[in-house]
């Protein structure tokens, strides 16, 4: 696999009442608080199914319990708006390493999902992979335990040597960059076999060759995002209202 191209942040806008078509070229890419008011939960929730709402029951955090199902809402809603069809009417599925999917759809468009402390981020894509990730960069996480276990030896000795004042933005930055990929690849959740792949020292800046791109959405303050595709496309980033 070549190396990965790593592109600018974008910034996400809201959204045209007409969207530019999600076709080969474009990859769309949407922001969402996961905090809306009681109405629009209620509205967003409506088409989640009881079994999915049934599934996350024994959560014992209330918050990741909404958060779960209002980005799940989110995601029927948003399907809706690109196949022409009620967000109730959208079926999915899992794929064996958790990677929700279209059911019945002829699986051209692609889509992605991530969501971390309030926020969520969709990524839709045709006949191209993508996947996405978003973190909140929090200060409490054992970013040097973590690193000595999922990155390369070489890569965790590097961003142990980094001063604290720039370390945490670049372990997320690394941190969503892999997961992205891992999403887009279609691997399971932390595998361990790409790291010196998708580390942001080793990246290229071309991406001619079809091999992976990995943009930086930048959802809101104190978040890291990455959208990685197959190829380089024409990102659009919009705010769900």
């Amino acid at each position: 696999m070549s190396e990965t191209a790593v592109q600018h942040r974008f910034a996400f806008v809201p959204a045209p009442e007409a969207l530019p078509a999600l076709d080969g070229e474009h990859a769309h890419v949407w922001s969402a608080s996961l905090t809306p008011d009681t109405d629009q939960r209620a509205h967003i929730e409506a088409c989640v199914p009881p079994a999915e709402r049934q599934a996350v029951v024994g959560w014992k955090s209330t918050k990741r319990r909404h958060e779960y199902i209002c980005t799940r809402g989110l995601l029927r809603h948003l399907l809706g708006r690109y196949l022409g069809e009620p967000p109730q009417a959208i079926a999915l599925a899992r794929t064996p390493f958790g990677k929700p999917t279209l059911v019945s759809e002829d699986s051209r468009i692609q889509f992605s999902v991530s969501h971390s402390h309030g926020c969520a981020l969709f990524a839709f894509a045709r006949e191209r992979p993508v996947g996405v990730d978003v973190e909140y960069m929090r200060r409490d996480v054992p970013i040097d335990a973590i690193a000595r276990r999922f990155f390369a030896p070489a890569e965790a000795a590097h961003l142990a040597a980094l001063p604290v004042n720039v370390k945490t933005r670049t372990f997320f930055e690394a941190w969503t960059q892999r997961e992205a990929c891992l999403k887009a690849l279609g691997k399971p959740p932390h595998n361990g076999s790409i790291e010196r792949v998708l580390s942001p020292r080793y990246a290229t800046q071309t991406s001619e060759d079809g091999g992976m791109v990995v943009v930086r959405p930048a959802p809101a303050e104190g978040y890291i995002g990455a959208l990685a595709m197959m190829g380089m496309q024409v990102v659009h980033c919009w705010r769900w209202a």
